[in-house]
């Protein structure tokens, strides 16, 4: 999430590649189901980003970044999907529905996601319920 946000942060300094403006993201349909093995809430190892990921299919996703002013962070809700090895992630940015596909591996509390089309790797820790 936090590559997304970074990399679109650096795009848009860039020269349009097309006459007609700027780079379109790439777009993803949302498919599968949710799968209880990725159920649960999860914090990035960089605690910079977290997922809720419900097993009724909604999400939460926070990405924070840091700047001269403090840590900022973005909280979304939106939904989520496996269809194996792949991982959906859909929500809302202003007017427009944004689906982030990943490669996704869960082994035990442990998950790791590759993003489509940079493969950068972010690696999460499934978080205890308290009780």
């Amino acid at each position: 999430m936090l590559a997304t946000i970074s990399m679109v942060a650096s795009i848009g300094c860039q020269k349009p590649e097309e006459p007609d403006g700027p780079p379109v993201r790439k777009t993803y349909v949302i498919t599968g189901s949710p799968d209880p093995a990725f159920a649960g809430s999860w914090v990035g190892k960089d605690k910079m980003s977290s997922l809720e990921l419900k097993p009724d299919g909604t999400a939460k996703i926070m990405a924070a970044s840091m700047s001269v002013s403090g840590r900022s962070e973005t909280n979304l809700e939106g939904e989520w999907r496996v269809e194996k090895p792949t991982l959906y992630l859909k929500y809302k940015s202003g007017a427009s529905d944004v689906t982030l596909k990943y490669e996704a591996h869960v082994n035990g509390d442990s998950l790791e996601l590759i993003q489509a089309g940079n493969n950068h790797k972010n690696l999460y820790q499934r978080t205890k319920a308290k009780k």
